[in-house]
């Protein structure tokens, strides 16, 4: 196997777990202006490797929706939820 196919596995692999991509055809898109991506079409466009950059592309979309909320993530949530909640007492307060 050579070095440019390595690099271009590599480098699709990386693509699909950024979670950036949808799936294999976009990564193929942007692989075909890097150097040896000649040497890696049929690597690119065999059903495996589309299977797996799918795969892998799915997982990655997953983790980042998944992820856990971040401190200034939850330092808005609850200055929302202290706003909320002093409206809330401003409406009770009235006749």
């Amino acid at each position: 196997m050579s070095k440019k196919l390595q690099q271009i596995q590599a480098k699709a692999r990386k693509l699909a777990q950024s979670g950036t991509f949808i799936g294999w055809r976009p990564i193929a898109f942007t692989l075909q202006f890097e150097e040896g991506f000649a040497e890696a079409f049929d690597w690119i466009y065999s059903y495996a490797t589309q299977e797996e950059l799918d795969s892998l592309c799915a997982d990655a979309r997953a983790r980042l929706r998944l992820t856990p909320l971040q401190s200034d993530d939850v330092g808005r949530l609850s200055k929302c939820l202290r706003a909320l909640f002093f409206s809330l007492s401003l409406c009770r307060r009235r006749p």
